[in-house]
């Protein structure tokens, strides 16, 4: 994991008053036609490091909703949802989405 995003996540784990926690790498990978992806994040966090996300894939969870675009540059610091995650996309080619999956201790 990236330097940057492990002292990001570290910061926010202390802001959430979580000192101990594990991470691990997660990789969805979504294949053509599959238009639905569900991931139960609850009691857990994911940090999304994948440089972009493709056109027309939403990711929504309880706290955060992100669409994909074209031309969306993202920032260093990851997107973080939790609870219940949900990746819809349309008719589009295979891809992966890169997380770094937080669980507090």
């Amino acid at each position: 994991m990236a330097s940057e995003h492990f002292e990001y996540i570290k910061s926010r784990m202390k802001e959430l008053g979580n000192i101990r926690f594990h991470s691990e790498i997660l990789v969805e990978k979504i294949l053509s036609g599959e238009t639905l992806k569900q991931i139960k994040a609850y009691n857990e966090y994911l940090y999304l490091v994948s440089d972009s996300v493709p056109n027309g894939v939403i990711i929504h969870s309880d706290t955060f909703i992100l669409k994909g675009s074209p031309l969306s540059s993202f920032p260093h610091i990851p997107y973080e949802f939790t609870g219940h995650v949900i990746i819809t996309s349309g008719n589009i080619p295979d891809f992966s989405l890169q997380f770094i999956r937080v669980t507090p201790e």
